[in-house]
């Protein structure tokens, strides 16, 4: 790797499924921070906010917990 200072991956739909990985996560969040919720409704809404990864995360995440 002589000459290289850095290696991009592109990991969102390359090589994972971003889709998966939003849905686990947000399950995850749902999990943690909203037990008495029911998941379904909470994963459509998150998903929604998160516009195929180009909401702001910050607030993103501001609004899971």
């Amino acid at each position: 790797m002589s000459g290289y200072k850095a290696i991009l991956f592109d990991l969102d739909d390359t090589l994972i499924n971003r889709d998966e990985a939003v849905d686990i996560m947000f399950f995850l969040i749902i999990k943690k921070c909203y037990s008495d919720m029911p998941s379904n409704e909470m994963l459509a809404d998150f998903k929604i906010y998160d516009n195929k990864g180009y909401s702001n995360k910050v607030n993103l995440l501001n609004r899971a917990c």
